[in-house]
């Protein structure tokens, strides 16, 4: 009697903790129905939907029973299964999560913008099911369409949910059941024996004790009654069922008959345990709290958002975790949310570490179980941080803009017309116009009518097509009709499809300086010291190309004399040629008396980079009579130039890995997290899989004989942990190559200690890859200031790339650490490998450039060694000869002590 109490006792408290789970799974269940603007769906291999939500029913305009069980095809149609739904899902049965937003089309709705994501579902070692969770970004609500149900749609309804009713007369102890009840069973009715012993018999072994508790129960009149158990059915199938009922007891307590349903909620409970994990994997972090804030249930990415253990956060409320709002602003978003239902609220929450982090809180409120609010949280800071970075940018080009010295005017293209759409305060002072009477209007409105003829002849907007930057002079006109010479140089503007869409212009008052060009044309005497006096060489021609001058730096860039070159023409000097060079400029600026810049290889020097800019020379009344050429050096304008434009790029890529590591670590911890888990469990399971498969022979599993599978199973264990591990040290690289680096770098370090803590680590990569291995320590080393750990990882990357490049064992690899006289301690490590070839070695330190990327190379080691060395204050020298082997040399400077 005390092992039934006991088994009674236990059996009690089962079923009190499964009817609370499953009190919890429902509210998971209604947070993922009533997630604003979101659908959720579940599928499986045969891309069949198992169980869909509120609003992924909505979105499709159907009902449930018109998605669950029928294909993805049947229900989005052929376009958006085979272009977006079935390549995303493989990828999640690959165990790969997916997240995307785009535009679509739904069947029978309008255009929408959604965040999709694909979840892989795990259960006992395989992938056979994804989860598909979407979010509604334009946030416009579908209207619910009220549905009348027949009496056959609540007959059809019933069918669907398997619920049977029965009928029991005890004192004849006979059942009257209906059809849905024996499908229940998986039997058909007339193979049911309908008796209360009958029924039994369907009942699992080990859920007996549920009814002989209920028996006790309905003697002490505790009815109307519900309870959850297992059936068997014939076949073997397991199914998990809801019974309710209420009996009618005679006198002495005992039933005399009774009435109830029973239904099938095995897929109910399958769902519910999909939904309880597809919250626990999401990105965005989720909780339930009471109408006091008080936290009842949280998943993962809430509790490593704030750094705190699930436990920890269920004693907690949002009081103890919101830093910026007051228990009574708190008392009043409650009371807001209540009367809303649904409402956005952006705050900060205080992690566990005391540091700060900005959310958006997505707040639903629910009536169920005295109240609760279902929230999801999306951690923020970086978006913030991001908008505010971005208004900064905008203030500091608005100053600079306005600021600027020289005219500014931004020009867009009005049905080809160029229209002012800004400028800046110096073009307005200097015209004498508000901006109200500037903006709209076009630009030619503020030139003379020579310039407008001149504009027009110039195409300007041809060379705009062909994405030319325009240099040119134009004669501007102020309100009290002084004319302003000013110098153009114009760039194009482009939309996002790379169309040109308008300009930025400068315009450079050079009014002085046509002044002053007049005043040197009276004096040819003040023209050539001015003209010696200029560093580019200059030279000029007549009308007919003969050589009118040349200045000192001429003479010495084509190392002719003055006097020696006039009156002949500049082909026939500079190249010996009968005609004017190909593609010269110089008779097009003379027949158009106009300007012409261009740029081209260096005549003398190919290596380097010249803009020549040809001005034409006028004589008053009569027209023009020489151009003045003018060769510029621009080689080291245009390496800074792409200088800068590299090092915006890696700005940028700095940002963008940050970001990107963070979100492929997540998935990738989940993997390396479970797959042990996953391993420790067949482990586990094998020798009865075993027992199994000696005693009844082979068997099929996942549609392979298990004979093959025993062997094949832990190579895909060991497949996934190796490939989780890649991806990890891929992240680190990338996160070490993008991020700042803070650490401590005042320490003294001893070289030598260095290099043995780092031999030590890789010594087995060292025994697999050669039978010639030396290291030489230098004796009396001084220390050098630095960070011991991040030299072990430049001496560690090194060791590790020169095992990689020994071909075989018979050759060596040689490590050396000494101290020159300079000042500075060398770590020299050399192999005999393949080496690199010469066209290689400059590119060998950028960030992503590898030669061993089919080997899982990702370019960034010797990157991210390069940067910690520099932040020594080092170097690493690399020489090489291919099919020798290569040397690479750290030099750090050392700390030097005065005895």
């Amino acid at each position: 009697m005390a092992g039934e109490t006991r088994s009674r006792k236990n059996l009690e408290s089962r079923i009190e903790a499964l009817e609370k789970e499953n009190a919890v799974l429902r509210l998971f269940k209604f947070g993922i129905d009533m997630m604003p603007n979101s659908r959720f769906a579940i599928g499986n291999r045969d891309y069949r939907f198992e169980a869909v939500s509120k609003g992924y029913v909505e979105a499709l305009h159907q009902r449930g029973d018109e998605i669950v069980g029928k294909s993805a095809v049947e229900v989005l149609g052929e376009k958006m299964f085979y272009t977006i739904v079935k390549p995303n899902f493989d990828k999640a049965l690959e165990g790969e999560t997916i997240n995307f937003s785009t535009w679509f089309e739904l069947p029978g709705s309008s255009r929408r913008f959604l965040n999709i994501q694909y979840y892989p579902v795990p259960a006992r070692g395989e992938i056979n099911r994804v989860a598909i969770l979407i979010h509604d970004l334009t946030r416009v609500k579908q209207a619910e369409e009220a549905l009348t149900l027949s009496d056959e749609n609540c007959r059809k309804a019933q069918q669907i949910a398997h619920i049977g009713s029965w009928h029991w007369n005890a004192a004849e102890d006979r059942i009257i059941y209906s059809d849905e009840f024996c499908f229940t069973l998986g039997i058909r009715p007339e193979e049911f024996f309908p008796t209360y012993e009958g029924y039994l018999q369907f009942v699992h072994p080990e859920d007996i004790g549920i009814f002989k508790y209920f028996e006790s129960a309905l003697s002490m009149e505790k009815t109307p009654y519900s309870k959850k158990y297992r059936i068997v059915r014939p076949d073997g199938g397991i199914r998990m069922v809801h019974e309710q009922g209420e009996a009618t007891l005679d006198p002495a307590g005992s039933p005399v008959r009774s009435f109830g349903t029973i239904q099938d909620i095995t897929e109910q409970i399958q769902a519910e345990e999909q939904y309880r994990a597809i919250l626990q994997t999401a990105i965005d972090g989720f909780c339930i709290a009471d109408r006091q804030g008080r936290l009842l249930e949280v998943n993962e990415s809430y509790c490593r958002m704030l750094g705190y253990s699930r436990e920890e956060l269920l004693n907690l409320g949002f009081s103890d975790i919101d830093a910026e709002k007051t228990v009574e602003e708190m008392d009043r978003e409650y009371v807001r949310v209540i009367a809303e239902k649904r409402c956005y609220i952006e705050t900060k929450h205080r992690r566990k570490d005391g540091t700060l982090i900005n959310v958006e809180i997505s707040v639903q409120y629910s009536g169920i179980k005295h109240g609760v609010f279902v929230c999801f949280i999306r951690d923020i800071t970086e978006i913030k941080k991001s908008s505010e970075a971005l208004k900064r940018q905008e203030l500091r080009y608005r100053e600079l803009f306005e600021g600027a010295p020289m005219m500014y005017v931004i020009i867009k293209d009005d049905e080809e017309k160029p229209v002012v759409l800004d400028c800046n305060r110096h073009f307005l002072s200097v015209l004498g116009y508000s901006r109200e009477e500037v903006i709209g209007k076009i630009i030619s409105d503020f030139y003379t009518p020579e310039s407008k003829k001149k504009m027009m002849a110039e195409q300007n907007s041809k060379k705009l097509k062909e994405r030319a930057h325009i240099v040119s002079d134009r004669d501007l006109v102020t309100r009290d009709g002084r004319i302003i010479n000013a110098l153009i140089q114009g760039d194009p503007e482009y939309d996002e499809g790379g169309n040109i869409i308008g300009a930025r212009c400068m315009y450079i008052d050079i009014t002085s300086q046509k002044k002053s060009e007049d005043q040197l044309r009276e004096s040819h005497e003040l023209l050539l010291m001015i003209v010696d006096g200029i560093s580019d060489p200059l030279i000029m021609v007549d009308k007919n190309m003969y050589l009118v001058m040349m200045n000192k730096a001429a003479e010495q860039y084509f190392h002719k004399n003055n006097e020696d070159c006039l009156a002949r023409q500049c082909h026939e000097i500079f190249k010996n040629y009968p005609a004017p060079c190909e593609g010269c400029m110089v008779p097009s600026a003379i027949r158009h008396s106009r300007k012409e810049v261009f740029e081209r290889k260096g005549l003398m020097n190919p290596e380097d980079l010249e803009r020549v800019s040809i001005y034409p020379v006028l004589e008053k009344d009569a027209g023009l009579w020489a151009v003045i050429i003018r060769i510029s050096d621009i080689t080291k304008i245009r390496q800074m130039e792409a200088e800068l434009i590299q090092a915006d790029k890696m700005i940028s890529l700095g940002i963008l890995v940050s970001g990107v590591a963070h979100e492929i670590n997540n998935p990738n911890n989940f993997i390396m997290l479970n797959t042990p888990v996953l391993w420790d469990a067949w482990k586990s399971v094998v020798p009865v899989i075993e027992k199994y498969y000696k005693e009844n022979g082979d068997f099929s599993l996942s549609g392979l004989p298990y004979s093959l599978m025993r062997e094949e199973i832990p190579l895909l264990f060991s497949g996934i942990k190796d490939g989780a591990v890649r991806i990890q040290r891929i992240v680190r690289d990338l996160k070490n190559f993008a991020r700042q680096d803070n650490s401590d770098m005042t320490q003294d370090v001893n070289i030598n200690q260095v290099i043995k803590n780092s031999v030590q680590m890789t010594e087995n990569l060292i025994k697999a890859k050669t039978k010639h291995f030396r290291v030489e320590y230098g004796s009396h080393l001084p220390m050098i200031r630095g960070n011991e750990q991040k030299l072990e990882q430049v001496m560690i990357n090194l060791i590790q790339n020169a095992c990689q490049a020994i071909p075989d064992m018979e050759k060596g690899l040689f490590i050396t650490s000494f101290f020159k006289k300079t000042g500075e301690i060398v770590i020299q490590v050399r192999d005999e490998g393949v080496g690199i070839p010469e066209n290689l070695l400059d590119r060998i330190m950028d960030p992503f450039f590898t030669t061993k990327r089919d080997v899982g190379g990702t370019g960034l080691g010797l990157a991210v060694s390069s940067t910690i060395i520099k932040a020594h204050n080092g170097k690493i020298e690399v020489s090489s000869e291919p099919g020798r082997g290569s040397v690479f040399r750290v030099l750090i400077p050392a700390i030097l002590v005065n005895e």
